[in-house]
């Protein structure tokens, strides 16, 4: 909920919000995000490495945390106008909050996962996430604007969407060390791999 929501609402919801509602120039607020997508690259692989060493729930869930701990001082930050506190914002959002939880994601769920019914749990827990989060949040937060007049009922959804999974990643397992091979038992039950053409 939080990565796939939090990853559409900041860099969507919050550039507009920068743009249209605070009146920041659009290069400006461009060029800020920019710069956040930039160091989360980095943050990214750094995460994914971290999740290796100390596991995925760890990482995941300080991105998760993250995200309820920043949800109101990125409207404060982005509320100065002035363009380094507006980079900050987006950077805090970016390659802390979301870069934590993407970083390890791919191989938690594929961790999950048995290999018979991995593709299909893998792809069915993502995308669940962005129907019920990711693709509604940008929206949801506008709507929010619209009905309030102000950004801090938008800062309480985005703690919401970070709280639920805090619970999710507090009773899930932890699994990096797991061998995710299939065993000689489970790799009768998968298809036999088609044969090369000569």
């Amino acid at each position: 909920m939080a990565e796939n929501g939090l990853g559409y609402f900041f860099p969507v919801f919050g550039l507009s919000y920068v743009i249209t509602t605070l009146g920041v120039p659009k290069a400006e607020a461009l060029s800020a995000l920019m710069l956040a997508f930039t160091v989360e690259l980095f943050a990214i692989l750094g995460f994914a490495a971290l999740s290796d060493r100390i596991g995925r729930r760890p990482v995941y869930m300080f991105g998760a945390l993250a995200g309820v701990v920043l949800a109101f001082p990125f409207f404060w930050m982005v509320g100065t106008k002035e363009w380094i506190m507006i980079a900050l914002a987006f950077i805090l959002a970016r390659a802390v909050v979301t870069a934590a939880m993407f970083g390890p994601q791919a191989a938690y769920f594929a961790e999950l996962f048995p290999p018979q019914r991995r593709f299909a749990g893998f792809a069915f827990a993502r995308e669940l996430g962005s129907l019920l989060s990711g693709g509604p949040a940008p929206f949801v937060a506008t709507a929010l604007v619209a009905a309030y007049g102000t950004w801090w009922p938008v800062a309480c959804y985005a703690m919401f969407l970070s709280a639920c999974t805090v619970v999710a990643i507090w009773i899930g397992p932890e699994t990096y060390q797991e061998n995710i091979a299939a065993d000689e038992g489970e790799q009768a039950e998968l298809p036999a791999a088609i044969p090369a053409r000569a």
